[in-house]
Order: structure tokens, then C-alpha cells, then sequence
């Protein structure tokens, strides 16, 4: 499930959201803020792609809050 934001970066910066979930199942590395958010981060086409998701018990989901890409240089 994708918040509008995440939906609008997503298409800014042309991410197909299946590269998005399948760094949320198989990321390279995670890291877990205080607020019950978790950083997936993977890597899409080369670059670095952070994407911040809170997991929703009650819809057995994660909420994907927002997408960034993080270009290599």
C-alpha cells in the first residue's frame, strides 16, 4: 500500500513500484527509527533506493510512506 507521496516520487522519478516492493522482501540492509518506521534500503539500476514504510498489524501490510533514491555519483 502506497501513500500519494510515495505514489508521486515513485512516478517523478520513474521507480516501478515491484522494484519498490521487492526491496521491502529482500532488502540489502534496514534500519529501524523510534516512530515504528523501517528504512528498506536496496539498490535500483545502480543507485541507492531508501524506502520508508511502517508495517500495519491490523492489514497485515506495510505502508510505504515515502520513496528516496539516492543517485550514485
Amino acid at each position: 500500500m502506497f501513500t500519494n507521496h510515495a505514489k508521486s516520487v515513485i512516478s517523478r522519478e520513474n521507480v516501478d513500484q515491484r522494484v519498490v516492493e521487492q526491496i521491502i522482501h529482500k532488502p540489502d540492509h534496514k534500519q529501524y527509527d523510534d516512530d515504528e518506521k523501517v528504512r528498506f534500503i536496496g539498490t535500483a539500476h545502480g543507485d541507492k533506493l531508501h524506502v520508508i514504510a511502517k508495517y500495519l498489524p491490523d492489514e497485515s501490510k506495510w505502508l510505504i510512506i515515502t520513496v528516496e533514491l539516492r543517485y550514485k555519483r
